[in-house]
């Protein structure tokens, strides 16, 4: 019996798939599972419910999504790998089919929405919250998850369910119609769109145009809060707030009422402490105001007295008019012994020459014409002889 190495029979396998015509640029169609990236390339395995393979996608360019469990049809060829003596299939194509197919077009109607600017109109949330009109489905499990979280944050909140079907034929027209009903209902103070986790079809009608259009419309607060933490629905872009679950909408939509009896308790402390000691800073200011006030009219009320005091003890001591009046008197003495009159009437008289005073026998010269002023008028008189100085003597007096 002829015996073949392990290299020798891959090679024959690798040149029997190879030359198989069949098999090359064909469509298979399957689950994909174990989806992954890595460089330029894309790793994945399809599978049915009888079998599976590995395939291959180099150069990889995503067209659309690609998540667990969506079915495609890849378009390629199979490949026997002698080295490694594992099958794979060369993909070249991939189509969306199934769930694939129904997420494209989501994908288109989210792009159209959004080209439209009906994801951009967002409303903020209302201060205070007194009643929420919640649509879900009431047999489901979100609406007492909603109720009990509700309440044991604010006891004080009413929550309004509006009933409708989550899912199922029509389930999209009941969602709409009570989105838009709690519109127009007055005490409502915001909507909740809300329902648990489910697969992929389950969450379908809230990914409709229809949903999608009443949330955006919405004139009050709404908020969406469909299926799980990393579900997405359309609805979810029109609504104002997006939540992860119905538990974590609740929350966000109540106040913890002991939260805020805390937060006022700790206010009114700041504020009771704040007042404390602007009083004191105030009363401060004043003491201080007060004291400068009195001090300073005390001062100005003792020099005003000083002055008083000093000019009445001046009133009260007659010697200091007598020394004025002496000093008067001799003031007067003074000018009347400096009289000119008086001088002249001794045989004196006062000299003029051009209209100035003559002091001194320099001043004149033979031939000058001079007045002549006495005590009692004056005279013109004629220089005839050339002035000569007069020496005065010691033993001479003048009288």
């Amino acid at each position: 019996m002829r015996t073949y190495s392990v290299f020798q029979l891959s090679s024959y396998i690798k040149n029997v798939i190879d030359s198989e015509e069949l098999l090359k640029n064909i469509v298979i169609s399957g689950e994909v599972t174990n989806f992954k990236i890595t460089g330029r390339n894309a790793y994945f395995t399809l599978k049915d419910n009888q079998a599976q393979i590995s395939c291959i996608f180099f150069e990889y360019i995503p067209k659309f999504l690609i998540r667990e469990g969506d079915k495609i049809n890849c378009k390629g060829s199979p490949s026997y790998y002698v080295k490694g003596g594992k099958l794979s299939f060369i993909a070249t194509q991939i189509e969306p089919c199934g769930e694939g197919e129904e997420f494209l077009r989501l994908l288109q109607l989210k792009n159209k929405l959004q080209a439209e600017g009906l994801f951009d109109r967002k409303i903020s949330m209302p201060k205070s919250i007194k009643k929420i009109g919640v649509i879900t489905s009431s047999e489901g499990a979100a609406v007492y998850d909603i109720i009990s979280v509700a309440k044991r944050r604010d006891k004080n909140v009413n929550i309004a369910v509006y009933p409708v079907k989550v899912q199922g034929i029509g389930a999209e027209t009941e969602i709409a119609k009570a989105i838009k009903e709690l519109d127009e209902y007055d005490e409502i103070d915001c909507i909740l769109v809300t329902r648990g986790g489910g697969s992929y079809e389950d969450l379908s009608a809230f990914n409709t145009e229809e949903v999608a259009r009443s949330a955006a419309a919405c004139k009050k607060y709404i908020v969406s809060a469909v299926g799980h933490e990393i579900d997405y629905t359309l609805c979810d872009f029109a609504a104002d707030l997006r939540m992860p679950t119905p538990s974590a909408a609740a929350e966000v939509l109540t106040k913890n009422t002991q939260e805020v009896k805390n937060k006022i308790h700790n206010d009114i402390k700041y504020l009771s402490k704040y007042l404390n000691e602007l009083f004191d800073s105030y009363s401060s200011k004043l003491k201080y105001s007060i004291f400068n006030l009195g001090s300073a009219a005390e001062k100005k009320l003792y020099s005003g007295r000083d002055k008083i005091l000093s000019k009445a003890n001046r009133l009260q001591n007659i010697s200091f008019f007598n020394d004025k009046a002496n000093d008067l008197n001799q003031s007067i003495s003074r000018l009347q012994a400096n009289d000119p009159k008086k001088i002249l009437s001794l045989g004196y008289a006062k000299v003029y020459k051009d209209g100035k005073s003559v002091n001194s026998i320099k001043q004149i010269i033979k031939g000058d014409n001079i007045n002549m002023l006495f005590a009692d008028g004056k005279t013109l008189a004629n220089i005839l002889e050339t002035p000569q100085k007069y020496e005065i003597n010691k033993a001479d007096k003048i009288i």
